[in-house]
């Protein structure tokens, strides 16, 4: 059965021509060809009524189509004509019936064509029917989509986000394959009963919104620590935004424990930050806590403790009264002031102290120290401050002056007779040209005697302003030399050249190295460079007066011999010290060894007293002796090594107290004083000297031990047993320390690392030479010991424990293998015993003293 369709919108085919042409007449449909083409002037009322209430609803002006775009006829089992409002109508109705879903509202424009025997151009993308559609009617794409359809499925996500709790945007949109922007406007935009969350992009209820932040809220208040909000939000995969205004919202109403901080700008939420109550007060806790131990806080501190400045200034108000903020830096004026008048005390007391000690670095700044300085009265005649860097020391006047007293005074004169030498050179030359140009033109005598002093007076005034001051880095080397364990010099000394390298004294900004800075500041004075003048100024006319001076010539050749025994001594003098000091470096060590039994202890305190003790003392009571030209009565030598020294001596034109220190001698020779009797040399001793220099040698001589000189060992009345008078090697180096000076003239020469690693290679040299010219076993062996335990330990060793306790501690390094201990102590044996020593061991224990390190040196086996 043929199906009908509305009167007003279809005709049959039969009459179609017929029924275009009379509504072309009637101004149904239009041809744009014609243009006197217009509209009839009296349609039909009921056209009318549907005609106008469509253009009212689509508020567009009447447009024109041509015939084709009028009317189409449908080639099919019926074919239909529709005009273009009818065509709209029916597009609408059968959207509404029949598009998308169960409810309609949702139709592709092809499916509609194809339901309304319509060609698919009538709707396609440039089609003018498209722009007059009625307002309920939208285009989504291809599709065709009602406000019904949108009203349906509205309802719908919002049912299934009220059973879900939370629904992904995206997620719906692709299942109903609507865009998201279009999703979002149409949808999401209006419906009331779910919430947006935009940066997450999801629908959530009311239901899940609140059990939603009910979770937030517990997570934030089981928090202890300061929170990054960022970071808990993507830990639980939470919306940031809400999260934050959540959390903002109840910590106003009091009903989060805690407090949200937010960048000030409020741009950067990423930073936001939760601090917890418990948190709080516990650093609040932690902050009084800091302060009444040190006295203040820095910002840095005061931010890693989540409090600012004027926070923690309330709060530490509760407590004391004497608040200060310098600049950066909150302080309790009363603590800050004890611990500058106990680091007062301490520099009083010691000669310096480092601030670093009682201060922290923040408080370590020029501005600080020197207000608490000043409410300590720590006054400039009491001592002075020397910063350099973040370093702070406060420096005792006492030490500086000692400072001044040892370390200027040799230094000035050594300049001073440098610095003369140069000018007197320079000035003798200079008036020397001027001399020869002036004779050609002088007329008399006595005018040449005028210009030539006007001359020399210029030239003096010349050089009186350039003599100058001995330099910084001079002054520093010396200082540390002398003065190793203080603040000022803790650093090695080969550094000190190169850290005061380019420095001078008057140079106003800090170098950075806190030792320039303490010489600039203590030592820079006025005497300081009044010294330096006057010296070199008394040196000039020393030269002067020497060079116009023929009386001393006489005396030429004896000064010449007398110097050059004082500078023999010296060298010898200075081994003797480094020996000293370098073998009580061994005692030390091996006083902690295991390997060392009591009786090799003993052996090795009385070998260092009788022999290296014994021999300074030897050599500084013949100097002075000699100083004093007093014809000796003395002998410091046993009868057995009196013939080898007389011969070592027969072919030196120096006395025997200037020959060369052996720092290689595997046995070093034994001192012993003694004259003829009946007395016993030290009450001589005591009487040869003037003053107290033979009172102080002869102390000198008991500590080294009785078996040094003649009546320092006693026999018993009662059984006959020996007395034997102890020595001490503690005591003898306090001795020398202290009266060296005043004996010789020298101070006892103190082996620093720079002068013992010199002093350390030349001996390993002398070794190394002497065993590869050895061919005694004995003498192999014994060299090698000397070497290798100078290599793993940096320390000397020689005399009659080379193979005893010597050897035995050697065997207990670890850089000794197993291997090489055994073929030292096989070699021992050998020695010791009757038979033949094996050549091969021998060679072998050569190639392992003569190996630059010991630790990777493999044993060939012995064939």
């Amino acid at each position: 059965m043929q199906e009908t369709y509305p009167r007003e919108s279809t005709v049959s085919a039969a009459g179609a021509q017929q029924l275009v042409q009379q509504c072309v007449k009637l101004g149904l449909l239009h041809d744009s060809s014609s243009s006197s083409a217009r509209r009839h002037d009296r349609p039909s009322a009921e056209a009318d009524d549907d005609l106008e209430t469509f253009r009212k609803l689509q508020k567009d002006p009447f447009q024109t189509f041509s015939f084709d775009m009028n009317c189409q006829l449908i080639s099919s089992d019926r074919s239909e004509y529709y005009t273009r409002e009818g065509l709209i109508r029916a597009l609408v109705k059968r959207l509404d019936e029949h598009g998308g879903g169960g409810g309609g509202g949702r139709q592709a424009r092809n499916t509609l064509c194809e339901d309304l025997y319509v060609h698919p151009r009538f709707l396609g993308d440039d089609s003018p029917l498209l722009r007059i559609l009625p307002s309920s009617v939208q285009v989504m794409g291809t599709d065709l989509v009602s406000e019904q359809y949108w009203k349906d499925l509205r309802e719908a996500i919002a049912k299934e986000v009220k059973e879900q709790g939370s629904v992904e945007v995206v997620k719906l949109a692709n299942q109903h394959m609507i865009p998201v922007e279009v999703f979002l406007g149409k949808v999401v935009s209006k419906i009331d009963e779910a919430h947006w969350i935009e940066s997450s992009n999801t629908l959530v209820s009311d239901t899940y919104m609140k059990e939603l932040r009910s979770s937030v809220v517990s997570g934030f208040k089981s928090c202890t620590e300061p929170t990054l909000i960022s970071k808990m939000c993507d830990d639980n995969s939470w919306d940031m935004d809400v999260v934050l205004e959540w959390l903002i919202q109840e910590s106003k109403n009091g009903r989060l424990p805690g407090e949200v901080h937010v960048d000030a700008t409020g741009k950067n939420a990423a930073t936001a930050l939760f601090l917890p109550d418990i948190y709080t007060s516990t650093q609040r806790n932690e902050v009084m806590t800091f302060i009444a131990d040190n006295g203040f806080i820095s910002r840095d501190r005061a931010i890693n403790h989540g409090l600012s400045i004027p926070k923690i200034a309330d709060l530490v108000e509760e407590s004391y009264d004497d608040i200060e903020i310098q600049g950066d830096v909150l302080m309790v004026g009363g603590i800050v002031l004890q611990k500058m008048l106990l680091a007062v005390q301490v520099c009083l007391a010691t000669g310096f102290v480092d601030l670093l000690d009682h201060f922290p670095a923040e408080l370590v700044r020029a501005d600080i120290l020197q207000d608490f300085l000043s409410r300590a009265d720590f006054s400039a005649e009491q001592g002075l401050l020397v910063m350099s860097g973040a370093q702070a020391v406060l420096v005792a006047r006492s030490f500086v002056d000692d400072v001044a007293s040892s370390v200027l005074p040799p230094l000035v004169q050594a300049f001073a007779k440098a610095r003369a030498e140069e000018i007197v050179s320079a000035t003798t030359a200079s008036t020397g040209l001027d001399e020869d140009i002036d004779e050609e033109s002088a007329r008399s005598g006595k005018e040449k005697a005028r210009s030539r002093k006007a001359r020399v007076k210029k030239n003096n005034q010349k050089h009186d302003e350039i003599v100058g001051v001995v330099p910084l880095s001079k002054v520093a080397l010396a200082m540390f030399d002398q003065f190793p364990n203080t603040p000022m010099t803790d650093f090695d000394r080969e550094d000190v050249p190169d850290l005061v390298n380019g420095v001078d004294w008057i140079d106003e900004e800090d170098c950075d190295v806190l030792l320039a800075e303490f010489c600039k500041a203590a030592l820079y004075t006025d005497d300081f460079r009044s010294q330096c003048e006057k010296t070199t100024e008394a040196e000039i006319r020393r030269l002067k007066s020497a060079k116009q001076s023929k009386a001393t010539l006489s005396r030429k050749d004896e000064a010449a011999q007398i110097r050059g025994v004082e500078r023999a001594f010296e060298e010898v003098f200075v081994h003797l010290c480094f020996l000293i000091q370098a073998n009580a470096k061994f005692l030390a060590y091996a006083e902690n060894s295991s390997a060392v039994d009591d009786n090799t202890l003993e052996a090795l305190r009385s070998e260092m007293l009788q022999c290296y003790c014994a021999d300074l003392t030897s050599r500084i009571t013949q100097y002075c002796l000699f100083k004093n030209e007093d014809d000796s009565i003395f002998t410091f030598m046993q009868d057995e090594e009196k013939s080898k020294d007389e011969a070592n001596n027969e072919v030196s034109s120096l006395p025997p107290f200037c020959a060369a220190v052996d720092v290689a001698a595997r046995h070093y020779g034994r001192a012993y004083l003694s004259c003829p009797p009946p007395r016993e040399p030290l009450p001589v001793l005591r009487e040869s000297l003037s003053g107290t220099q033979g009172v102080t040698l002869a102390r000198q001589w008991v500590l080294c031990g009785g078996e040094t000189y003649h009546g320092g060992v006693r026999g018993s009345e009662n059984d006959g047993s020996l007395y034997v008078r102890p020595g001490s090697i503690s005591e003898f180096m306090g001795h020398v320390q202290e009266n060296c000076l005043s004996l010789c003239g020298l101070p006892f020469k103190k082996l620093d690392k720079k002068s013992e690693k010199q002093f350390l290679f030349h001996r390993r040299q002398t070794l190394v030479g002497l065993l590869e010219a050895a061919t005694d076993p004995t003498a192999i062996l014994e060299l090698t010991i000397m070497i290798l335990f100078q290599q793993v330990k940096q320390l000397i060793v020689s005399g009659v424990e080379l193979r005893g306790g010597i050897l035995r501690m050697l065997r207990e390094e670890r850089k000794i293998s197993k291997e090489v201990a055994d073929m030292l102590e096989l070699l021992d044996s050998e020695i010791s015993g009757s038979g033949p020593v094996s050549d091969n061991l021998v060679d072998a224990v050569r190639d392992c003293g003569l190996c630059r390190d010991i630790a990777k040196h493999e044993v060939k086996p012995r064939i």
